[in-house]
Parts: structure tokens; C-alpha cells; sequence
């Protein structure tokens, strides 16, 4: 007796849905395991730090959110204040997605790069992403950059 379909057509349509499944799974896993939610958002509020303080320089971020489309930037041109956090409004309309705050900034001559520690929920209150810490990247910026 026959375990697999007869059809290799589909059976190559059922490892196809199964693989798709499962990077579904896996994705949703890491949004999910990497970051935890927070009551959502009218306003995202969150800080990032560089070597456990505050940079020493207004950090530029983003507020993105999770679309079919992926992660979308909504709002950007904020900069953190002086103790290295930022408020960033949320767009109309933007309210029903999952948000993050994601910090870039070319700066000593590489990158300042890094995502908030929480995501939040799709709703009308403010949400507090938490604090992060920044990475750097030098890669493909100057020559002696370490």
C-alpha cells in the first residue's frame, strides 16, 4: 500500500504548503520570542542606550509597525532627547498593527542600530516600548573603523 499521493504534482503542493507552514510558524515564533508585547498605541514611547547610558548625541528612530507588507516605517524625523529616549505619535490608521521603535543613526563613523525591546498591541492607549540597547556597525563605512 501506496504513503504517498499518487499525483507528484501534489505531493509537491503538500511539501510546498507544509514548508510555507512552517516558515510561518517560525516567523511568528521569533516575532513572539524575541520581543514582548505591551498595551498598545496612540503614542510609542521607548529609550535606547549605548554602553548601558544615554548616547551622547540625539539617536534618529522610527516607528515602524507590521503590515502585510512586513515592517513598515510610519513615522520618522524624531530624534531621542537627552536621556535617550523618544515619543513618536502614531499615525491614523496605524493604531491596528503590532509597532516597534527602530533606531539608525550614521554616526562615529559607522552605525547606531537597534529595535525596541517590546513590541505593542494594536489599540488607542500609549504604549511604553521599554529600553534597548544599541549596536554598532562599522561595515562598509570608513576604512579604520573597529
Amino acid at each position: 500500500m501506496k504513503n504517498t499521493p499518487s499525483n507528484p504534482t501534489t505531493f509537491r503542493r503538500l511539501r510546498r504548503l507544509t514548508s510555507t507552514l512552517l516558515a510561518l510558524g517560525v516567523f511568528a515564533g521569533t516575532i513572539a520570542g524575541a520581543a514582548q508585547p505591551v498595551h498598545a498605541a496612540s503614542w510609542v514611547s521607548g529609550c535606547f542606550t549605548l554602553g548601558g547610558r544615554a548616547p551622547a548625541y540625539p539617536i534618529s528612530v522610527e516607528l515602524r509597525v507590521y503590515t502585510a507588507r512586513g515592517w513598515i516605517i510610519i513615522n520618522n524625523g524624531y530624534k531621542t532627547s537627552s536621556d535617550g529616549c523618544v515619543r513618536i505619535p502614531m499615525t491614523l490608521g496605524y493604531n491596528g498593527y503590532y509597532a516597534m521603535l527602530y533606531a539608525n543613526d550614521r554616526n562615529y563613523g559607522g552605525t547606531l542600530y537597534g529595535w525596541s525591546g517590546r513590541y505593542a498591541l494594536p489599540g488607542n492607549q500609549q504604549a511604553g516600548v521599554g529600553s534597548a540597547a544599541l549596536q554598532y556597525s562599522c561595515a562598509g563605512i570608513v576604512s579604520d573603523c573597529r
